[in-house]
């Protein structure tokens, strides 16, 4: 009996968890690598495009950050649900922005290449 208890309790934590140990309804190091990039180029936008008009730089930093969430598919809360998993795991957190670096090399990269 005991047995066939710890055998559903396994399968059960299984079933709601991920292969690479991210619980089901948050997004993935591959899902977040791209929207975190967007979300990070958006705002260094915003930043050189409005310098001095702080009030401004919110409301554009919001309108853009929707922008991308909706490019993706997702929701605001679904993200920041997912960002907060992160933050509270600093393991997978040390592999999500090791991984958005790695990314973000290899996108600036292509972009050199097409100006050369």
């Amino acid at each position: 009996m005991l047995r066939k208890a710890s055998l559903i309790i396994f399968v059960l934590a299984l079933a709601c968890s991920s292969d690479d140990g991210i619980p089901n309804g948050i997004m993935g190091i591959n899902e977040m690598k791209p929207i975190v990039w967007d979300l990070m180029r958006s705002g260094e936008l915003v930043n050189l495009q409005l310098k001095s008009d702080s009030t401004h730089v919110l409301q554009r930093n919001t309108a853009l950050y929707n922008q991308v969430f909706n490019m993706y598919g997702i929701t605001k809360e679904q993200f920041y649900e997912s960002y907060t998993y992160y933050q509270q795991h600093p393991d997978k957190n040390k592999i999500l922005i090791d991984s958005i670096l790695q990314y973000a090399s290899r996108e600036r990269n292509k972009l050199y290449q097409k100006l050369q």
